[in-house]
């Protein structure tokens, strides 16, 4: 017998707002510390080209493990699936999007303006700060708003598996 939509929502309502929540808080702290480590690692690349190749492979291999294993690699690491090693493994996804995306925004201030900025006077920090960084902005936000896109199915995906491994342990009330 089949509980009706409406009904089923009713009767769980208060389950769908904690998971809801539970959601929203991994999505929003692996984009948070992807931004806070991708930025900075952008920067730092657009200003230091040998730094660019190791950061860029690094977080190009880190894209390219399959997110089962990245969460196998992570269950070895801490022995749990949860929210800490969940929002370790999205911070690492969200990564090459937002480094990319920063040093693609850096790299595409037209050299006019920065030849600009130097006319002025202005020091190489204050040419990124005030000049390099805020053109670049609305393309390193494209890739935050991305990287929460991408880290919405993982969470979605994790939550499945998690799921079904509390009704294959026979435990119904593990939190991941």
């Amino acid at each position: 017998m089949s509980v009706p939509w409406g009904e089923l929502i009713v009767q769980r309502a208060g389950e769908l707002w904690t998971r809801t929540g539970q959601h929203l808080f991994l999505t929003g702290a692996a984009t948070g510390a992807a931004v806070l480590l991708g930025v900075p690692a952008g920067i730092l690349c657009s200003r230091f080209r040998k730094l660019r190749g190791a950061v860029m492979s690094f977080a190009s291999i880190v894209q390219t493990i399959p997110s089962l294993a990245m969460l196998a690699i992570l269950l070895g690491l801490f022995g749990m699936i949860g929210a800490v090693p969940a929002i370790i493994a999205l911070t690492l996804y969200a990564l090459l999007p937002i480094i990319r995306n920063t040093l693609t925004g850096l790299e595409g201030v037209a050299e006019g303006v920065i030849e600009a900025a130097r006319g002025v006077g202005m020091t190489r920090r204050q040419q990124l700060w005030l000049v390099k960084i805020p053109l670049a902005i609305s393309i390193s936000m494209a890739s935050s708003t991305l990287s929460m896109a991408r880290l919405v199915a993982l969470i979605s995906g994790w939550r499945a598996l998690s799921a079904f491994s509390r009704t294959s342990s026979g435990s119904s009330s593990a939190n991941a």
